[in-house]
Formats: structure tokens, sequence, C-alpha cells
């Protein structure tokens, strides 16, 4: 019989770290600053419950900016009745305008 040589074990890492603390560094590195967070609305500092007040507050407070400008907003008849006045009286203009420019002076 042949005796076989036993296989040396594999040393090569599973994870290579040199790769991974790389990857690591350049996350950190791209990562944004707080204040870019901060601005944008996606980091906020303060106790949980005030910032919900403060949010609940907004919200109302865009509500009611909404409704105060859609309570000034002209109606339909009034629009309608706006527009059928502008087409006639730019079509009499737009009339004027062509007799005009086929006089003869």
């Amino acid at each position: 019989m042949s005796e076989e040589t036993p296989a040396s074990p594999d040393t090569t890492p599973i994870s290579p770290i040199k790769e991974r603390k790389n990857s690591l560094m350049h996350a950190l590195k791209a990562r944004p600053e707080e204040k870019d967070l901060k601005d944008r609305g996606i980091l906020h500092t303060g106790a949980p419950a005030i910032q919900q007040v403060q949010h609940d507050l907004e919200t109302a407070m865009a509500k009611d900016a909404l409704k105060k400008h859609l309570s000034k907003r002209a109606e339909k008849d009034d629009l309608v009745q706006r527009a059928s006045y502008l087409c006639q009286t730019s079509s009499g203009l737009y009339m004027g305008f062509a007799n005009l420019a086929f006089e003869e002076y």
C-alpha cells in the first residue's frame, strides 16, 4: 500500500481583513456630515416627544395656510367668465390688428 501525505490545511482567510478595513474607511469618508443630514431632515436632535409636537405643529400650520389660500381662490364660474371675456377681447384686438396690417398708406 502507498502512503498518502496529509494535505496541509488551507490558511487563506475567509474574508480578507484588510479589504474590509479599507471598505469601512472608504464608507466613513463618503459619509455625509451631520449638518447636511439635519438640513435634509434626516437627522433630528432633541427629545423625541418634543420633535413629535414640533412636527405636528408644522403640519397644522401648513394645513391652515393651505385652507387660507384655497378660501381666497376664485370660484369656477368666475374663472369661466374671465376666460370667455379674455377670448372675446383678444379676438377683437386680433381682428383690429389684422385690418391695420392690410390697409394701404
